[in-house]
């Protein structure tokens, strides 16, 4: 059944459960019970429909994520169409509810209908079959569905000894293109949209088997899977990571290894580095160039060339051709990671020089935009090996994930959906297809193997050209088994015990904990023993922000903070301080009388004022 068949079936099921109770409801409660599971049923389905549009995959784990840390540095101006529809959806779902109470009221001489009885059956039918009410549940029971657990996750997880490779290790350049699954090669439903990457594909190994698994599925996640072997289990926080001064530092990653055998790193995007913590993420793993929008758009010869989401991956890959050409002539090698954004959902953005370039007939936008990225990006790698230092370079072409909601998701439905994954090296055998079964938590292990090290398993990832399975050969519910890895993996982000206090400094903005750095404002969740167990930011999501007073409100009555914010945030205490002034609030939620103080300049709280609370 599709999700629009479960849609119908939810509604229509709930149509007829208030149809077999109308006019006949004397309890109030009740009735106003009924009313709200008509609001609750109208709103999943509608927060289902704009995540799915986004997602192609309902309400999953990118929607909570983006939701917990901002989409600070996104295309805004692309979704209006969604926060509208939103608005009208939840404006629908009160109407629903309101005019649900009123026909259930009771009505002098209406007898009740003889099969009332089925009412919370077939209003309990409405609710198992609406894919939105089954989302939210999932999400919401994953974390209790510790499948596999800690000893499981130790045998499988590995960070292996790296030999150093024999002689001058190999340059690598890496493409992550943006969306851009294998689908797309499918000729039977595009035909004659991949050419240039299809001919490249003709000189590469490409691994063809490669499925999305949860926890991988958007841009940092994918990032993420693929150079640490894990996916990304978030921490608490906001605004998009760029409070949080580490992105998983615990983890050991592809940059760590590299810049450990002495790999200069480069990244580049042409979008905002914080968007979804991207700069972060790289900074703490090893790389020393980082760039995105703000940086390279001094390089950008007409100012306003720029879409919603950054610069033009012509623009992108011109500049990455030149530090390509520089970084050669430098005596260390050196890793240059690329992401692409043409062919961002849910339109793509063609760059000028793909001007007159449409697929068929042109009225599909997102289709223009990847033969645009097909030609761009096989004319970038061309470049390359065409260079004189190509025979000592490894390239990689990857999509970061599968194609969220665009103008081409009801023909990418109709095929079998992976991502793609391509080296192209001089020194292997040209035009060999790998189908065994992976994910992205196996490129990792497999292009150190082709780097030529001698790695085969890398975290939760395995080699795809090794004789070792990988998770998803081994695992029989590899979804639910990384379900039960999320405590283990959530440990990556190493928050601090306090041990010396806490300095905070209101004109950095900073709060310091040990050697630990977090922006203001901010919340902390602090155990008993003073580990750090959360940390919270405030995120703008469109026009609204998510405010720490509302995390505050979510906490258990026994939980210790130490919540540093703008004096006027903080709700049901009487602080009159100044629109510009910052407070901090240190003890447990519940408490009559937490320690409340303004923060003039920057204040020190010793482990002696800390230790009342921590008992």
């Amino acid at each position: 059944m599709t999700s629009t068949q479960q849609i119908l079936l939810s509604l229509v099921c709930y149509a007829i459960s208030t149809w077999l109770l109308s006019g006949s409801l004397r309890v109030r409660p009740v009735r106003y019970g009924f009313g709200l599971s008509g609001f609750c049923l109208i709103l999943a389905t509608g927060v289902f429909l704009i995540a799915d549009s986004f997602t192609t995959m309902g309400i999953d784990a990118s929607v909570t994520y983006h939701l917990r840390y901002g989409l600070s540095g996104a295309g805004f101006a692309e979704y209006s169409g969604s926060v509208y529809a939103g608005m009208a959806m939840l404006s629908l779902a009160a109407a629903v509810g309101f005019v649900s109470v009123r026909r259930l009221r009771p009505i002098p001489g209406r007898s009740v209908h003889s099969r009332s009885w089925t009412a919370p059956f077939v209003l309990g039918a409405a609710f198992l079959v609406n894919p939105g009410i089954q989302d939210i549940s999932r999400l919401a029971t994953q974390p209790l569905k510790q499948a596999s657990g800690k000893d499981h996750f130790t045998v499988l997880y590995h960070v292996p000894p790296i030999t150093p490779v024999t002689g001058r290790p190999k340059n690598l350049v890496f493409i992550y293109a943006e969306s851009l699954e294998r689908t797309y090669f499918d000729e039977s439903l595009f035909p004659g949209l991949i050419q240039g990457l299809r001919e490249l594909e003709q000189e590469a190994l490409s691994f063809t088997g490669v499925e999305q698994v949860s926890g991988t599925h958007w841009t940092i996640a994918g990032m993420v899977a693929s150079q640490c072997g894990i996916p990304l289990v978030t921490s608490s926080g906001g605004n998009s990571m760029s409070g949080i001064d580490h992105f998983l530092p615990g983890a050991i990653c592809l940059g760590d290894v590299l810049q450990a055998q002495g790999y200069a790193l480069t990244f580049l995007g042409g979008a905002d580095l914080d968007f979804a913590g991207k700069g972060k993420f790289y900074a703490t793993h090893g790389f020393s160039e980082i760039k995105g929008k703000t940086e390279l758009q001094g390089i950008l010869e007409d100012p306003a060339y720029l879409n919603e989401w950054g610069l033009y991956d012509d623009v992108l890959l011109e500049y990455a051709g030149q530090r390509f050409e520089q970084l050669s002539q430098t005596p260390n090698p050196f890793a240059m990671v690329l992401l692409t954004l043409d062919t961002h959902h849910p339109r793509g953005h063609p760059s000028r020089k793909c001007a007159g370039m449409r697929y068929q007939t042109g009225d599909n936008p997102v289709l223009n935009a990847v033969k645009c990225s097909d030609y761009l990006i096989s004319k970038f790698v061309r470049d390359v090996m065409r260079s004189s230092h190509w025979e000592n370079t490894l390239i990689v072409i990857a999509s970061d994930h599968l194609a969220m909601g665009n103008t081409a998701t009801h023909l990418l439905d109709q095929g079998n959906q992976k991502n793609m994954f391509m080296v192209i090296d001089s020194d292997h055998e040209n035009g060999i297809m790998i189908d065994k079964p992976g994910t992205t938590l196996d490129i990792a292990p497999t292009v150190l193997s082709l780097l030529g090290f001698d790695v085969s398993l890398f975290g939760l990832g395995r080699a795809l050209i090794g004789a070792e399975p990988t998770l998803i050969m081994q695992e029989s519910d590899l979804g639910l088994t990384l379900a039960g890895f999320r405590s283990e993996i959530a440990m990556f982000w190493r928050y601090p015990v306090v041990r010396e206090g806490i300095r905070i400094n209101v004109p950095r903005r900073s709060l310091h904990v040990n050697e630990r750095v977090f922006q203001l404002p901010t919340l902390l969740h602090l155990s008993k023993s003073g580990e750090i167990l959360d940390v919270f930011f405030e995120y703008q999501l469109f026009d609204y922000a998510e405010k720490l007073a509302s995390y505050f409100s979510r906490m258990k009555h026994d939980d210790v903070v130490v919540w540093v914010d703008f004096c006027q945030n903080f709700r049901g205490l009487d602080l009159d301080f100044g629109e510009d002034s910052f407070c901090v609030y240190l003890g447990k939620v519940d408490d009559e009388k937490p320690l409340v103080t303004p923060i003039i300049d920057e204040i020190y709280i010793s482990m002696k004022l800390l230790d009342p609370f921590l008992k």
